[in-house]
């Protein structure tokens, strides 16, 4: 699976009118939603996908275009890209989800001994703010394997613009 087919997934399912519908289980964490397939048996390895910013159904139907097993966390907040900064601002948010997530998984899925370790986040516009946060905090940083931005990435010029000095 590459960057592109994911991408490519996304933006298909965005643009789609008729997408095909997939049945998952969908539980609510917080301020996410949990989905996986119910034809996809989930084990002790499956895949984590982080999504920031999505209708929770439209991010399900690009993640079951790839044909790929995983369990899909979607956390979308009302606002732009700040609302997801603030949020993902302090490490224990970050935890605390995985923790709620592993639970839920745990409980709902009988995965008794699932606990994240391969993590897909992918983010579309706004929610590049959160993942911002997430890359400044080394638990974070050292768990994504892979990081798919869509319309995402903004930031400031550090000094006069003519520079082109990016501020990170």
């Amino acid at each position: 699976m590459t960057l592109s087919r994911f991408f490519g997934a996304v933006l298909m399912a965005v643009a789609s009118t008729a997408c095909a519908a997939e049945s998952f289980t969908q539980v609510a964490v917080g301020k996410a939603k949990v989905s996986w397939r119910t034809d996809t048996p989930l084990t002790a390895t499956t895949p984590l996908w982080l999504h920031l910013h999505g209708d929770p159904r439209t991010v399900e139907q690009a993640f079951a275009s790839l044909h790929t097993p995983g369990v899909l966390v979607n956390v979308t907040l009302p606002g732009l890209s700040k609302i997801y900064a603030d949020y993902f601002s302090e490490p224990a948010a970050f935890d605390t989800l995985l923790r709620e997530v592993t639970a839920t998984l745990r409980r709902t899925a009988g995965l008794e001994t699932w606990a994240p370790s391969m993590l897909t986040v992918s983010s579309f516009s706004a929610g590049f703010g959160g993942v911002r946060q997430l890359l400044r905090q080394p638990g974070a940083f050292e768990l994504i394997s892979v990081l798919v931005m869509a319309n995402s990435i903004y930031c400031r010029y550090a000094g006069p613009v003519a520079e082109r000095r990016v501020d990170p």
